[in-house]
């Protein structure tokens, strides 16, 4: 038995996107012909300072976008139900909430909310609200996201 690879691979590119695709790879050029001149013997002997800081910038972006790329893939879920509550508890009515769009807000967040709850507490001068509440499902997303990464990275040390 033979598999076919999907149709879309091979499907036609629309005009707009080739011509999209063509500016991106043109950008892409270009940025590369600015950092060869910033790495380049001339711009380091000329202006130490300058290039070291743009060595660090290009670092620390690479690595925030690396950090940025990996969450956004593994933790999507997480942020679409943030999302969901946001909007269900903030941006719609009691008598419009959906019961089923409310509890999606919600469970990707439930097994770290009572520890979330009980950091945001302290802050919040003891009394519990909306904002409270909205604080303590980001933090327990955050966490959750956080714990995942750290599990992540402790499987890959011991490989």
């Amino acid at each position: 038995m033979t598999t076919q690879p999907p149709d879309r691979l091979f499907r036609p590119v629309s005009p707009a996107a080739q011509a999209k695709g063509e500016r991106m790879f043109c950008a892409a050029v270009a940025l590369l012909l600015v950092l060869s001149e910033v790495f380049s013997s001339n711009i380091q002997n000329t202006l130490p300072t300058f290039s070291h800081v743009c060595r660090i910038a290009l670092t620390v972006t690479a690595a925030v976008l690396l950090v940025a790329k990996s969450l956004l893939l593994t933790q999507w879920p997480s942020l679409v139900s943030f999302a969901l509550y946001v909007w269900q508890f903030h941006f719609v009515s009691s008598e419009a909430r959906s019961f089923l769009l409310a509890g999606l807000g919600q469970y990707p967040g439930l097994p770290l909310f009572s520890l979330a709850c009980r950091l945001v507490i302290p802050f919040s001068n003891h009394s519990w609200g909306p904002p409270e509440t909205l604080a303590a499902n980001a933090l327990s997303l955050l966490m959750l996201a956080v714990l995942f990464s750290l599990g992540f990275l402790w499987g890959r040390r011991r490989r």
